[in-house]
């Protein structure tokens, strides 16, 4: 929206993004939040931990917020989970292999 001149739409967004951070970063430090639900599929690699519906999802957007800000609890939130994340890749990756990963 910024790029495109749209400044009152840009900062809308902006509060918006800063108000799921915030709510991101109250979360981490141990505050109740609402669970995500299971997918059909329950898939640790796909929904918990994945993109669009877990923690890799998370961790970009916690990045970009901080590469767009500069808010640095944001940055240092996405560099510990993703280091966190990356704990699991091996077994991920080994899960992925099984047949029964196929989602089709």
């Amino acid at each position: 929206a910024r790029t495109a001149g749209r400044e009152e739409e840009a900062r809308a967004r902006l509060a918006a993004a800063e108000e799921c951070v915030r709510g991101l970063l109250a979360a981490r430090a141990g505050r109740p939040r609402a669970e995500p639900q299971s997918s059909a599929a329950d898939s640790e690699a796909a929904f918990t931990l994945g993109f669009a519906h877990g923690r890799a999802g998370v961790i970009h957007f916690l990045h970009a917020y901080h590469r767009f800000t500069g808010d640095p609890a944001a940055g240092a939130a996405a560099r510990q989970d993703l280091a966190e994340l990356i704990s699991h890749t091996p077994r991920l990756l080994a899960l992925a292999a099984r047949p029964q990963a196929h989602r089709r």
